[in-house]
């Protein structure tokens, strides 16, 4: 396992190697950003095309024109936590009304 003792992982390698990705480069080039940018400044509408309990994925019709469009085949991801009052879900085929965004990651709700 290694220095901690016979079949005790080695806490300090472990850490060693925790305390290393402390400073990677998480933004940017490796899509992992957290800066949102407004796409558009009136709210849309779109319908909920899946749901996963906590996330789900959105589509549009709103015609706009941004880079993201381009990922996950148009598909706009939503968190349970974004969504304003209750309940927090939605059900496929429910329509929404939407700011939408786009990050490292894609667009998003």
């Amino acid at each position: 396992m290694g220095k901690g003792g016979k079949g005790q992982p080695d806490w300090y390698g472990i850490m060693a190697a925790m305390a290393s990705m402390a400073s990677w480069n998480w933004g940017g080039a490796n899509n992992w950003s957290k800066e949102r940018e407004r796409v558009m400044e009136s709210d849309i509408v779109g319908t909920c095309v899946e749901w996963k309990g906590n996330y789900g994925w959105l589509k549009t019709e709103e015609d706009f024109d941004h880079p993201a469009k381009e990922k996950r085949d148009g598909k706009i991801y939503i968190n349970k936590k974004d969504i304003e009052g209750t309940p927090e879900t939605l059900a496929e085929g429910q329509k929404i009304k939407f700011k939408l965004y786009a990050d490292g990651s894609g667009l998003g709700a």
